[in-house]
């Protein structure tokens, strides 16, 4: 079972957030009115969907991950038809009506694709102290719950925040260890301190630092100041058509991918999209990289659509090139121990086996596949460089270790790669765990690194020959002579 983005629906996540009705009026024009210079619309039909912190949690839902959203409701014929849309596609509300305004409404009248005019409907209040009550003792029921979480936080700017609700909401996720993964609307994103992961649009960074970010360059210098600034431990950074930059503020390290928008037909709700995959993704252990990279596909179909609109799983399989799309398996061993937990929790069993993977032969493939045989989901550890020149030589190693990495990452058998500096893999399997322990070649099984303790929780270890005659150092030899 390989890292794919099946994997995404099993986890849970909280939308909390403002609420809104997107409203469209379809329909087209074919005269001038003869009481002003303007178009005459005829309308043919009209529609209505979740818009808002709606709009992420229909993602999710239609997505097939479980999602609860929680926001506020005005006691109206509008508020009806949220809980009506949210109870058609399987999205658990729970809403705040105590003293509420009207339900926000956004009308936008649509000729073909050419939005014409948007119409918005609006009373921006602050939440009452009895109803932010409510929503913590929400946030309280759902960490309660058992499996893969994640909480987003949906700021429209529309008066459901107040910094006080934020940084409990936040608080409360840290302490349950859950990842919070936030969409900004205020220009302070210290507000927002403590989240995991912040999504801004360039609009929102630039007002956030006071100058304009010019392009990639510019983008990871503000990535960068901001986080340290609002004291936020990621960020992703959407540039529109210049495509998405994510931050991942432990290791400095910054990717850039570009846009993926095959056909723009309305960019409406295209961020939220993107939240909703970063949540789930979050849920789920994967690394940020791999997270930002999902998301900005699904994103890419997504405004490709008319309207606020969703995706399925088999659209984003298709937009990444199916199940075995170039989904990142290279991780940390903070990243991969929650991916690993995520995987055990779904039932698969977890192989481990290590080496230094110099010159990739018959002989590693081999072991690789017997090896994932075992199980559904193979972790491969790569001696780091140091510690190969350590064991075989000041020559050694051939290969760099992010390059051995690479290429067993793109064998089928191979789920996930960690890098390792220690002596032994020791502490990695005492953090992950593994069901079965695996080496290759002629060991007595029980002086194996890893041994007791993996025998001692259950698993097993296992021996798997080697091919006769296949290895890096007779291949450096035969290339020799």
């Amino acid at each position: 079972m390989s890292l794919n983005v099946r994997h995404l629906q099993s986890a849970l996540v909280l939308v909390i957030g403002d609420l809104i009705l997107d409203e469209y009026i379809e329909g087209g024009v074919k005269r001038i009115s003869p009481e002003a210079p303007v178009p005459i619309f005829l309308e043919s039909h009209r529609r209505h969907v979740l818009g808002g912190a709606g709009n992420v949690a229909a993602n999710i839902s239609q997505f097939g991950a479980k999602v609860w959203v929680l926001g506020r409701l005005g006691q109206d014929e509008n508020g009806s038809k949220i809980e009506k849309i949210c109870s058609e596609i399987n999205v658990n509300l729970a809403s705040i009506k105590e003293n509420a305004p009207p339900t926000i409404v956004k009308t936008r009248v649509m000729a073909g694709y050419q939005q014409m005019i948007r119409i918005d409907k609006e009373t921006v209040v602050p939440l009452n102290p009895e109803s932010e009550k409510a929503v913590v003792a929400n946030v309280h029921n759902f960490l309660e719950m058992s499996g893969p979480k994640s909480v987003v936080i949906s700021d429209y700017g529309k008066g459901f925040f107040s910094e006080n609700l934020l940084k409990q909401v936040i608080a409360l996720a840290k302490a349950a260890k859950v990842p919070v993964v936030t969409d900004p609307k205020s220009k302070s994103f210290a507000q927002y301190a403590g989240s995991t992961v912040l999504k801004p649009n360039r609009s929102e960074a630039e007002a956030a630092l006071g100058r304009k970010i010019a392009d990639v360059n510019a983008a990871t210098a503000a990535c960068s100041e901001l986080c340290q600034q609002a004291n936020i431990e990621n960020m992703v950074l959407s540039l529109s058509d210049k495509g998405v930059v994510s931050y991942f503020g432990a290791e400095s390290k910054v990717t850039h991918f570009p846009s993926t928008v095959r056909r723009v037909a309305d960019v409406s709700g295209a961020g939220d999209t993107m939240v909703a995959f970063l949540a789930m993704g979050m849920a789920m252990g994967w690394p940020l990289s791999t997270i930002t990279q999902v998301a900005n596909e699904a994103s890419g179909v997504v405004c490709s659509k008319l309207g606020t609109a969703t995706l399925s799983l088999e659209e984003l399989e298709e937009a990444i090139g199916g199940v075995k799309g170039s989904i990142e398996k290279v991780h940390t061993l903070e990243s991969l121990t929650s991916l690993v937990a995520s995987q055990k929790k779904s039932g698969a069993k977890i192989v481990f086996t290590n080496g230094c993977f110099d010159l990739l032969h018959l002989g590693h493939v081999t072991v690789l596949e017997q090896a994932r045989a075992l199980g559904e989901f193979l972790v491969v550890a790569v001696n780091s460089d140091a510690s190969v020149k350590t064991l075989k030589g000041p020559t050694r190693p051939l290969q760099k270790e992010q390059d051995r990495m690479q290429i067993l990452a793109g064998l089928e058998s191979v789920s996930a790669v960690v890098l390792f500096s220690d002596e032994t893999p020791l502490r990695l399997i005492e953090a992950l765990s593994p069901d079965v322990l695996v080496k290759g070649g002629d060991y007595e099984v029980k002086s194996i690194v890893g041994y007791d303790h993996v025998v001692s929780n259950g698993g097993v270890v296992v021996t798997i020959p080697t091919v006769e005659g296949r290895s890096t150092t007779k291949l450096i030899l035969s290339a020799s002579t």
